[in-house]
């Protein structure tokens, strides 16, 4: 039995309306991508401000007017006159510390607020970061005169290459510059990120390389002991903004959705 011509008519504007309707979907799907992506430059723009804002405002003179009195610096003694005489494996330590912050920045841009679509990390260290910019503004403390630089470190490392692009004036290398350690807060609050969703085993690479990170700081004096105690407290603590920021945000992306799906309706 051959199909009515009024059958195949409506096959064929039914076949035309799914194909409108999946080239409408994949559009907005590709929207959606290219305004996550934007965002991710743009939250990668904000790290790298804060790192240079942090640098021009750093006038903090290295300390020679009295002796300060550091249990980390005394313990790490022999890890600093290490390094000292051995500056290929301070460098190299420096690189590795730096990519181990690089990757962990990314991962939470990328995996988890562009490929999971839950910004609360990444919020949060945007927050971190900001807070300590502003404790640093307010209270810097001076360099130990046993300070080891390196050009490779975070984020020398990006101001460096903005300096050289900008003057030729020699740069006075500030690789940990404000308050408390940003390095040791940001391993500290993926390691509670890593325990909460029941990743035990990255949980417990994250303390054993903040624990070597800690070492390597105390080592260059990069930081004063009370810094690194500092920083590890408020890693641990900023994590329990992330699930309020994120729900705040799930929340307000549906309501708007809801508010566009009736504006729909209306037209």
């Amino acid at each position: 039995m051959m199909p009515k011509k009024h059958d195949l008519s409506q096959n064929v504007v039914d076949g035309e309306e799914n194909v409108k309707q999946s080239f409408y979907q994949l559009t907005i799907r590709l929207m959606v991508w290219i305004l996550r992506l934007l965002a991710f430059i743009c939250v990668l723009g904000i790290f790298c401000i804060i790192a240079l804002i942090e640098s021009h405002t750093d006038n903090r003179p290295v300390n020679q007017t009295f002796a300060m009195v550091d249990a980390g610096f005394r313990l790490t003694q022999p890890v600093h006159s290490y390094l000292h005489d051995h500056q290929n494996l301070h460098h190299c330590l420096a690189l590795i510390n730096t990519l181990g912050i690089y990757f962990l920045i990314l991962y939470s841009i990328v995996y988890i607020g562009f490929c999971q679509g839950r910004p609360g990390m990444v919020v949060v260290e945007i927050g971190m970061f900001t807070l300590r910019l502003v404790c640093g503004w307010l209270t810097q403390s001076p360099y130990s005169p046993e300070y080891l630089p390196s050009s490779v470190d975070f984020p020398d490392s990006i101001i460096n290459r903005f300096h050289d692009s900008m003057t030729s004036q020699p740069h006075r290398h500030v690789s940990f510059f404000f308050f408390f350690s940003g390095h040791v807060s940001l391993l500290a609050l993926f390691r509670t990120y890593f325990k909460r969703i029941g990743r035990r085993w990255e949980s417990f690479a994250c303390d054993i390389f903040n624990l070597l990170q800690i070492i390597r700081l105390l080592g260059t004096r990069g930081h004063y002991t009370i810094d690194l105690i500092g920083g590890a407290f408020i890693g641990n603590y900023m994590y329990s903004f992330v699930p309020d920021v994120d729900r705040y945000l799930a929340s307000f992306m549906y309501v708007k959705h809801l508010m566009k799906r009736e504006k729909n309706k209306v037209n």
